[in-house]
């Protein structure tokens, strides 16, 4: 899997207050990462309770395209692009629909994250 890496970095596993003390205060960067950080922490959450063995990815090439996160179960690819806007303009990076043509994509975003944790 060219350009696939396994998931690596310092997660909460509880960032749902700090989100929420965050959430009047603007859409700067920490909000956004903490956003990235509580979807995948919660995500880890249902698939150990659901005792779902996906394996956790993420993408980036060298020229910044990235998904923030993927996972791989039976051989099939899921690509989860996250944004807090449901309007936020957002496609498929060409380079991985082309590395992966057979993988879903789904972008999660304020009105639909609850489908992707429950």
């Amino acid at each position: 899997m060219t350009g696939i890496r396994s998931t690596s970095g310092w997660r909460f596993f509880d960032g749902a207050p700090l989100l929420e003390s965050l959430n009047g205060a603007g859409f700067d960067y920490h909000f956004l990462a903490l956003w990235e950080n509580f979807l995948v922490s919660e995500r880890f959450k249902r698939n150990n309770y659901a005792e779902s063995y996906a394996n956790p990815w993420f993408w980036r090439t060298q020229a910044q395209q990235e998904i923030d996160y993927i996972e791989e179960q039976d051989g099939h690819l899921s690509a989860y692009e996250f944004k807090w806007n449901p309007a936020a303009k957002t496609k498929q990076p060409k380079t991985f629909q082309t590395a992966y043509p057979e993988s879903s994509f789904t972008i999660i975003h304020k009105d639909n994250f609850m489908e992707f944790l429950l």
